[in-house]
């Protein structure tokens, strides 16, 4: 793919700054320097926020923190160095997230940053001050101890986070690579002409991971589902059809991912990408939900089901039918043992995280449902964040803490499937006010054991002013969970329904309160 062939770079609307791009037309590899600083390289795409060197030299200036502004499967090559450890690991997860999917089949990521290990190795053999580099950026710390400093390393220049080279490979797999595609790299040497002697810092810790499994650039083939060139697939890396050995075979569905989508065209791709990602021991299908958007959401979902015909299911209508009918129609086609939830603008930021979910349910009878951490992307703000917005729980809880208030977000959830056999009363009945199907659904499940909280952060929580919940105001959110919950009291039974009355009438009071705020 050439610059000039990007006709939208900018596949979501990430804000970037376009500076210098007319020196790559025509340049049939795309090579990209993250997080660069002043050290740009000649004949990469330099791109950094620019808040700490100033933005001459760079080619974007561009918040790394909000998605690489690239197509997927557009980059040959991309590079970072000592960038990574000034993120969060979440933060650094979502940007590998990002690597990945940009990174066409054979495109390559090297990532140059501290060897944790090293530190504490230099530490514990008192070498920390005869390093040569200590002496070259550090030699005003000469007369502080060994521990003042190794905490300082760990702490300074906005350090978040210092990897070893066991968790880096972790995070790369957790991402999609698999475990042949990584290795350790020298410093300033590579099998890869393009990236041998990029580093500036001789101590730093080097892994390379290759896109598609393999450590050679895969043969290009026919175009994507965005209309992209790739290799050997559609997505830059392997998905459910390779990555999941028994999703070609005859064995019945294990795991069903139930999703919806309503004029979803900007999120419903990547939404796709991240389920079709996971890697896996067993069979799963995804079925859709399509309730006849007004955009191309359709179109777009339709394109992956004939590329994908064995996993990819959509149902839709010609006229719209309104979220529950949407539901309970998707739902009872579910044939897996397991549903995996997830909104057609949410994704996922981790490649084992079916197998995670479904190996713990397997594992452990008495638990009905399994969730985990999550991020949230605020659209408006371009911005990826923590999760500030949900009760902190303890990783075993069960309903009587469910029944005080919703604490599991919607892509997070795996939990046995209560379709199967048709949709049972209690559940249909409480489904009658649908705008928060998702938690009648969780208070069902959970009368049938107990949930399961992960601590690993593997989907993304999207807010945006669209969104069927986020867009709505405070006040009529408070409104509508009051009809929510007063279904569920009317088809629960016993002490459950003294908790869920409890939360009724703390909301009612927020309510009352909000109200005499706006009279004011």
């Amino acid at each position: 793919m050439t610059i000039e062939s990007l006709d939208n770079p900018v596949s979501v609307d990430l804000s970037p700054i376009w500076l210098n791009m007319q020196k790559f037309a025509g340049c049939e590899q795309l090579k990209l320097n993250l997080g660069c600083g002043a050290d740009q390289k000649e004949g990469w795409i330099n791109i950094d926020s620019g808040d700490h060197f100033g933005q001459q030299g760079l080619d974007i200036v561009h918040d790394l923190a909000t998605g690489i502004p690239f197509p997927s499967n557009s980059i040959d090559f991309i590079f970072h160095e000592h960038f990574i450890e000034h993120l969060t690991r979440e933060q650094g997860k979502a940007l590998t997230q990002e690597c990945f999917r940009v990174l066409k089949p054979g495109g390559v990521l090297r990532i140059a940053c501290p060897d944790l290990r090293q530190a504490v190795l230099d530490y514990l053999n008192d070498e920390i001050k005869t390093r040569e580099e200590f002496v070259k950026y550090c030699s005003h710390w000469m007369d502080k101890s060994n521990a003042e400093i190794l905490n300082l390393s760990m702490r300074e220049w906005g350090h978040q986070y210092i990897y070893d080279e066991e968790d880096l490979t972790k995070l790369l797999r957790e991402v999609g690579f698999s475990e042949a595609a990584i290795r350790r790299a020298e410093v300033g040497k590579s099998d890869f002409s393009e990236l041998a002697s990029l580093e500036t810092r001789k101590d730093s810790l080097v892994i390379e991971a290759v896109v598609g499994g393999e450590r050679e650039a895969s043969a290009p083939s026919d175009t994507s589902v965005d209309g992209n060139s790739t290799g050997s697939n559609n997505t830059g890396g392997k998905r459910a059809d390779d990555n999941c050995s028994d999703n070609n075979s005859e064995q019945p569905v294990l795991v069903s991912v139930l999703a919806f989508a309503y004029n979803h065209e900007k999120y419903i791709a990547e939404a796709l990408e991240s389920w079709l990602m996971q890697r896996c021991d067993f069979k799963f299908e995804i079925v859709i939900g399509e309730d006849c958007s007004t955009d191309s959401t359709l179109e777009i979902i339709e394109r992956y089901q004939e590329q994908y015909p064995d996993i990819v299911r959509v149902v839709s209508d010609v006229k719209n039918v309104g979220s529950r009918e949407n539901f309970l129609r998707t739902a009872v086609l579910c044939k897996g043992k397991y549903v995996a939830y997830c909104e057609g603008d949410d994704y996922w930021i981790d490649a084992e995280k079916l197998q995670k979910q479904v190996d713990f349910l397997e594992a452990n009878d008495d638990y009905s449902t399994c969730f985990h951490a999550i991020m949230v992307r605020d659209e408006q703000h371009q911005k990826l964040l923590p999760d500030q917005m949900t009760k902190k729980v303890s990783s075993s809880t069960d309903i009587y803490d469910l029944a005080e208030g919703n604490y599991i977000h919607t892509p997070s959830v795996v939990f046995r499937n209560p379709f199967k056999s048709g949709f049972p009363e209690q559940l249909l009945k409480s489904l009658e006010f649908a705008v928060a199907g998702d938690y009648i659904m969780h208070m069902y499940n959970a009368q049938f054991g107990k949930i399961k909280k992960l601590p690993d952060v593997m989907a993304v929580y999207r807010v945006h002013p669209k969104g069927l919940w986020s867009s709505r105001p405070l006040l009529q959110k408070l409104k509508d969970w009051t009809k929510v919950l007063d279904n569920l009291i009317d088809n629960f039974s016993g002490n459950i329904v003294d908790v869920l009355k409890v939360q009724r009438e703390k909301n009612l009071a927020r309510i009352d309160e909000l109200s005499k705020q706006d009279s004011n």
